[in-house]
């Protein structure tokens, strides 16, 4: 698998943790993933160190979300199309960002584009199947 998709995963698992973990538990197992990426970078295995830093990073990002932030997550995870407006290029086999709306929701997305092409600043109507970043 490509090391692209192992951070990808790495930093969905890391915000998943914050989105279903209380804080004390979340807390630790940053701390432990810290733990693991020093001992991995200091054995030179640097893509370990590099996933559990992501594995963090997801951590770090669950916790600022907001009460509302994550109810406009959850009602955006219950569609499966959205209006998004661009961020950057979208382009086949990239990945790209935007702000998908759902009412009066806005949720910052990164996209997998299976297919398909939009230029930054349009608005899309993006079908797929979501998940926690």
């Amino acid at each position: 698998m490509p090391l692209v998709a192992w951070g990808a995963l790495a930093y969905a698992a890391g915000l998943a943790m914050a989105l279903s973990s209380p804080a004390g538990g979340l807390l630790f197992a940053i701390a432990a993933s810290g733990g693991v990426g020093l001992v991995a970078a200091a054995r030179g295995l640097a893509n370990v160190a590099a996933c559990a830093g992501l594995v963090m990073a997801g951590g770090f990002a669950g916790l600022t979300t907001t009460a509302g932030e994550r109810e406009c997550r959850a009602r955006v995870l219950g569609d499966r199309a959205w209006t998004v407006a661009l961020a950057e290029r979208a382009d086949a086999g990239a990945v790209a960002r935007g702000v998908a709306r759902n009412g009066g929701c806005r949720v910052t997305v990164t996209m997998f584009i299976a297919r398909g092409r939009a230029a930054p600043g349009e608005v899309a109507t993006v079908h797929g199947l979501p998940s926690l970043e």
